[in-house]
């Protein structure tokens, strides 16, 4: 049940009352302008039309010793002969209407539509009941002031465009013109370009060409050019706010290519004299109907809200609690008789800033809604945390009434996402973060370094004759030994240092903050000392000693996998020298070693001669069949031969060219499946990374429709794989909903070594999460990693989701990946990323044979 159901139906009755009311009764006199444009008789009628021009009035009245004699409107330029510069400068008496029909201010506004009709008139003069001039009262006042927008909202500007208006061509007279306006009794025509365009010749230009005394010309050079159009669905509401905005009188309706029409304020009040009033009449007949409707809607809201499991709570403008249902009892504690009277505070976990709240209430005022994740405290004291809707309710004056909030108990699923993390960021002998935490806080590292200028020390840690206390003792006794040695490292560094477990006997831990070379080596040596002292183990005491390599950011190494390597390196070179002891790493004088520099330069030079190509490995489905296929990227280094994806996508992604590197990515694969269509080759759909990089180019979506237009690839036949991290982005869920209304799919990759909450999945328009291949490679003999892969499998299809199983090596794997309910696989059991060839041969001819 949505908030906007529940506030909806409380406000139904109300609504349907006013819905199909008459509009206010307004009178003339409450809506006409009293500043009035006036001239005397004898003044040029180029001087009356400037003054128009510049008042941008349709009308000037003529007085005459303090009484109106005359009128001049537009629809009288007209009668002017634009071949005669004469009639130019003749005086307005000539040419003005006269007498000036009037009409009381006490009319009523509603009929005043039917007297312009009756009278064939545009304007009005508005007098009181002593004969005073009041104002002028014109068509497009009326249409302004009518009062019945929700009417206008249901009617379009193609049930009253008038399709007979004259469409002369640029190079027609503009006496030809004025001819076919006033035959037609139009106020304006429709001018054709050579290019197709058109243009618009209107009354109000023709006092534009008195003012500037201009006579015959073509009348290409006099319309106003380009026609504002709008298509026929548009609402007559929003055609009479782009009229008043634009201070126009005529709008063009264009259904594609084809002009339609015109639509002006008279098609619009001739609409409302007939149309409304008939409408308004069906109306008045339903609307017993429909109040007897919303009473019974008003009933059946109040048994959901009653019976919903959610917890609603609504309060007055003041925040003061006016109901609340059996759920919110039930999660809270408090019942209906101690919540009432008393504010949402009484809920309060302490746990939220001040600053926190401000922002809620500011955008509840600004937006009229917030929602989001809380920690409330319920009646017996324990806090919990809660998804909440809020919405505020408002009257028809736009004055808040009411807020209605709606919120459901995610304890379990805040747990569950903590089970699922630990699983997958923390050792679960020691406790201890893991290989993925570590490369993660490692990277973080060296990030806050290369900004502060500081350094990073990485400590490679492995028990000495570790196999010989497993071997002696047992395995309880080694676990033991484990998790001692684990808190002697985490007692041996600051809080903000990382100290994990990497597998096996061996440590790694990451000094944050370092300020000198030296400082790491002391910390290493302090730890050398606290693993060496004693320790009780069974009942026994035992000395263990450990080989510890070190390296140091930048001074060994700028990126993560270097720094490991080589103070992995720095520690067998103490193993091999005998053990416990202490050894930095030392460079092996190796002249084939490339830097990283010269990794970049080589990568962008290989992007732009196209030596970067694209591999595909294949997604097969539960039975074996092809279901489609990833495409990814692989480099041949001349001299270094096959480059890691990981480290020419880390160069990439560090030089700026991940962007277009993902850009190529896209285009060969989207023109790839297009060729393989063409031969008949149908594979059901191809996958292509897409990094975070990309999806914050605010042209992604564009360009990716663009080579789907290109290529003539379905929408449906593409998904673009992008990393967890995107679900922490806000923005990045407009992106997303953007790229799904093309029809593309969108999968989830490496899912489960992110840090989302889970909380946060189905906000977004996922449709196939993939599973880690890190998580796969021990689901058979690792019970932590089996457990999170039947974990995200179950949570996938829970969510209606597709779940991708990476990095299948094994018919064993296969066999209990299917079993857990799995829907599509990856990985050497069925092969590895091919060439286009290669992969053409070995399964898609296969699948054309086998159909």
């Amino acid at each position: 049940m949505s908030l906007r159901f529940l506030t909806g139906l409380a406000e139904l009755e109300t609504e349907a009352a006013a819905a199909f009311s008459l509009p206010a009764d307004l009178r003339v006199a409450e809506i006409v302008q009293p500043d009035i444009l006036d001239c005397p008789p004898e003044t040029p009628l180029h001087a009356a039309a400037a003054a128009m021009q510049a008042r941008r009035c349709s009308s000037i009245l003529v007085m005459e010793d303090g009484k109106p004699v005359g009128i001049w409107t537009e629809r009288d330029a007209l009668s002017v002969d634009f071949t005669d510069p004469a009639q130019f400068t003749q005086p307005i008496r000539a040419v003005m209407s006269s007498p000036v029909l009037t009409i009381s201010g006490d009319t009523p506004l509603r009929s005043v539509a039917a007297l312009f009709k009756r009278d064939g008139l545009r304007h009005y003069l508005v007098v009181d009941e002593s004969q005073q001039v009041l104002g002028i009262l014109s068509q497009t006042d009326v249409v302004e002031h009518q009062g019945i927008e929700h009417y206008l909202h249901m009617r379009t500007v193609g049930s009253v465009v008038r399709r007979d208006v004259p469409r002369l061509a640029a190079t027609a007279s503009l006496t030809a013109a004025i001819d076919s306006m006033r035959q037609r009794a139009m106020a304006a025509i429709l001018v054709a370009f050579p290019d197709g365009s058109h243009g618009i010749l209107t009354e109000r230009d023709l006092v534009r060409l008195i003012v500037e005394r201009s006579g015959e010309r073509p009348l290409g050079e006099l319309a106003s050019w380009p026609l504002l159009t709008v298509p026929p669905d548009l609402s007559l509401y929003r055609a009479r706010e782009l009229l008043s905005k634009n201070q126009v009188r005529h709008i063009g309706v264009q259904d594609g290519s084809t002009l339609l029409g015109l639509v002006s304020f008279a098609e619009i009040m001739s609409d409302i004299e007939v149309s409304y009033v008939r409408d308004l009449q069906r109306a008045l007949e339903i609307r017993d109907r429909a109040l007897s409707a919303s009473r019974r809607s008003l009933h059946l809201a109040e048994r959901i809200i009653e019976s919903t499991l959610e917890g609603v709570i609504i309060t007055d403008a003041n925040a003061r609690i006016v109901s609340v249902n059996p759920a919110f009892t039930k999660m809270t504690g408090y019942t209906a008789e101690e919540a009432i009277g008393k504010t949402p505070a009484m809920l309060s976990s302490g746990r939220h800033s001040k600053e926190f709240y401000q922002e809620l209430w500011r955008q509840l005022r600004e937006h009229g809604n917030w929602q989001g994740e809380i920690w409330n405290r319920r009646k017996n004291g324990e806090v919990y945390p809660e998804y909440l809707s809020i919405t505020a309710i408002k009257d028809e004056q736009g004055n808040i009434t009411h807020y209605a909030g709606m919120f459901n108990d995610i304890t379990k699923l805040k747990e569950n996402e903590e089970n699922i993390r630990n699983l997958a960021y923390r050792d679960p002998l020691t406790g201890l973060p893991n290989r993925r935490l570590l490369d993660d806080r490692l990277e973080m590292a060296i990030a806050h370094a290369h900004r502060h200028g500081t350094r990073v020390g990485v400590l490679f840690i492995d028990l000495d004759r570790f196999k010989q206390v497993n071997d002696s003792l047992g395995h309880a006794a080694g676990d033991e030994l484990l998790v001692k040695i684990a808190r002697r490292l985490e007692r041996g560094v600051r809080e903000d240092d990382t100290v994990a477990r990497l597998g096996g006997d061996e440590f790694v831990v990451v000094l944050t903050d370092v300020e000198h070379y030296e400082d790491v080596r002391e910390t290493a040596e302090r730890l050398l000392e606290a693993i060496r002292q004693p320790l009780q183990l069974q009942g026994r005491q035992l000395v263990i000693t450990c080989s510890l390599g070190m390296s140091v950011y930048p001074d060994d190494g700028l990126d993560r996998e270097t720094l490991l390597k080589q103070a992995d390196a720095a520690m067998y070179q103490i193993k091999d020298s005998g053990r416990d002891g202490l050894s930095v790493y030392l460079p092996p004088a190796d002249p084939r070693r490339e830097d990283r520099f010269t990794l970049r330069l080589e990568l962008r030079e290989a992007l732009e001669q196209g030596k970067l190509e694209l591999y595909y490995q294949p997604l097969m489905d539960g039975t074996g069949r092809l279901a489609g296929a990833e495409a990814l990227l692989r480099w041949d280094h001349p001299k270094l031969g096959a480059v890691s994806p990981e480290l020419f996508i880390s160069l990439a992604e560090d030089s700026g060219l991940i962007v277009l590197i993902g850009e190529l990515a896209l285009q060969k694969a989207a023109e790839q499946l297009a060729q393989w269509h063409a031969q008949g080759l149908l594979l059901p759909e191809i996958s292509v990374n897409v990094s975070a990089r990309q999806l914050r180019d605010r042209n992604f979506s564009a360009h990716v429709k663009d080579i789907l237009e290109r290529t003539g690839v379905a929408p449906e036949r593409l998904t673009l794989e992008l990393t967890e991290s995107v679900l922490m982005d806000e923005a990045a869920s407009a992106k997303l909903r953007t790229l799904k209304t093309l029809g593309v799919g969108l999968a989830l990759d490496d899912f489960g070594t992110g840090y989302s909450a889970l909380a946060y999945l189905k906000r977004f328009p996922i449709d196939r999460l993939k599973i880690d291949r890190g998580f796969i490679k021990g689901i058979l003999s690792a019970p932590a990693d089996a457990a999170i892969v039947s974990t995200l499998i179950d949570l996938g299809r829970k969510l209606d989701l597709q779940v991708v199983a990476e990095g299948v090596e094994t018919e064993q794997q296969l066999e209990a990946l299917r079993a857990s309910g799995c829907h599509y696989f990856q990985g050497y059991v069925y092969a590895p990323a091919l060439p286009a060839d290669k992969f053409t041969a070995r399964f898609l001819d296969t699948e054309v044979a086998a159909s």
